[in-house]
This record gives structure tokens, C-alpha cells and sequence, in this order.
């Protein structure tokens, strides 16, 4: 009788390891595959299906610059377009000092324009690419973390203000050690991206999705802001905050 009740003993003991390591590695698999998290989060953002069938995008977006103790650098309201249906097209156009900017996208070309003045600088025209594929970067996501040329690597979890969030850093086939390095923040319920963090040379910041939109059946940030990070993980400073308004997709 003494036996049998040890075979079931060790028989339960047996099943019960059994089973939570099946749960286990069940769970873990979740959490540690990118490619996973990245299309839940796609998902809960409106779907890869509505995303594809749009031609373009646009919205204003107020850009709010601070210096280290508080007090507003710059203020400029952008209006930014994209078109996607013809291959990427896009404009980006804002007052800066009573002068009319925009930065135009098309046939793989970009244009600087300063009221009816095209500015020929090769170094302004340099910078402007950048900047028009940054903007066209940000406001893409998390939809396209699931490009082909996209190397998604899970990092871990992290806590930000008491939600644990999936962690998925983001690299490309030219990438370089002087490469920006991105890293996704996902809720661990939902798959949200609530956040991100850039690698920029000696400088980090962290972006944290505030608020949201989802007026075009899409769901995009409303308010975020940017915090210039410490090397021990600590925010140093607010230094920018971003407001978005005025969806529109076709």
C-alpha cells in the first residue's frame, strides 16, 4: 500500500513537472519571437490588410524642441504627406520665421524648396532626404518592422511604469557599427507599441507613445515625447514632444 502510494506520488510529481515545462517553453517561445510580436502588434494597429490598401497618408504634426532646463528651443507645425500607390512619393512643408519650407519626394528625388527659391546645397539636399525619411520612417510603424530587408531580434522584457513590455530591437542588412540602433517597446497583453528607443552615437533616447488616433480605422500616436536618456538608464531630460492631428488616409 506504502508503494503504491509512492509510484503515485512520483507519477503526479512526474505529469506536474511535465506539464509546466510544456507551459513554459509554450510561453517563452511567445515572448522570444519577434516576428510573432511584431504581427500582433500589427494587428491590433488596424491590420496589414487596411494598411496595404491605403494609397496614402497625411496629417500635421507639431514639433515642440526644449532645452535642458525646461524652456521651449523651437515650435513649428509640419504638414506631411505620403503617397504610396505610385511607389513612395511625399512632401513635407512648414513656416519657419515667416519663410515657407518644404521638402518634396518623387521619382526617387528629393527637392528643398525656401519659398520660390529651390535650394541647390548639397548638403542641405542630403539633409533633407533624411529628414523626409524619418519622418516617413516614424509614422510607418509598427506596419513596416515586417519589410523583408527588416532583421527583427528579441531583447527581453522590460517594465515601464509597472507594464511589462516586450522588447524587440530592429536592424537592417547595411547596417554598420556607426548605424542607428532601434528598439521596439510591445505591450506583453496587447502588443501595443508604447514606445521606442534610438541608439544615435553617444546619445539615447526613449519615445513613449502617450495618446492615440484611430479616426482612419488605423491606429496612430496622438502625443508623444522624447527623453534624452543617461548612460545608467535614467531620463536626463524632456527634449521634444510631438502632437498629431488631422488624419487622413486615402
Amino acid at each position: 500500500m506504502k508503494r503504491d502510494k509512492i509510484y503515485a506520488l512520483f507519477f503526479r510529481m512526474f505529469f506536474g513537472i511535465f506539464f509546466l515545462l510544456g507551459f513554459y517553453k509554450c510561453k517563452s517561445s511567445v515572448r522570444t519571437s519577434p516576428q510573432e510580436i511584431v504581427e500582433r502588434s500589427v494587428a491590433y494597429h488596424g491590420g496589414m490588410e487596411l494598411w496595404k490598401a491605403s494609397k496614402g497618408l497625411s496629417f500635421d504634426k507639431e514639433i515642440i524642441l526644449y532645452d535642458r532646463e525646461g524652456a521651449i528651443e523651437s515650435k513649428l507645425v509640419q504638414h506631411q504627406k505620403f503617397r504610396y500607390d505610385r511607389g513612395l512619393e511625399g512632401e513635407l512643408s512648414w513656416v519657419k520665421n515667416g519663410n515657407r519650407l518644404s521638402i518634396v519626394y518623387k521619382d526617387k528625388v528629393v527637392l528643398k524648396k525656401m519659398n520660390d527659391s529651390i535650394i541647390t546645397s548639397k548638403k542641405e539636399l542630403q539633409a533633407a532626404k533624411r529628414t523626409f525619411f524619418s519622418a516617413h520612417y516614424v509614422i510607418n510603424q509598427p506596419f513596416k518592422l515586417l519589410d523583408s530587408l527588416t532583421k527583427l531580434s528579441y531583447v527581453g522584457i522590460k517594465m515601464i511604469e509597472g507594464k511589462e513590455n516586450y522588447v524587440v530591437q530592429v536592424g537592417y542588412k547595411n547596417d554598420t557599427d556607426l548605424s542607428d540602433k532601434w528598439f521596439y517597446y510591445f505591450d506583453s497583453k496587447t502588443c501595443q507599441l508604447i514606445a521606442a528607443k534610438v541608439v544615435h552615437g553617444a546619445k539615447t533616447s526613449m519615445i513613449k507613445n502617450l495618446t492615440f488616433d484611430k479616426s482612419t480605422g488605423l491606429l496612430f500616436n496622438k502625443r508623444r515625447k522624447s527623453y534624452f536618456i543617461k548612460s545608467s538608464g535614467e531620463i536626463d531630460y524632456l527634449r521634444a514632444a510631438y502632437f498629431y492631428t488631422n488624419f487622413r488616409r486615402y
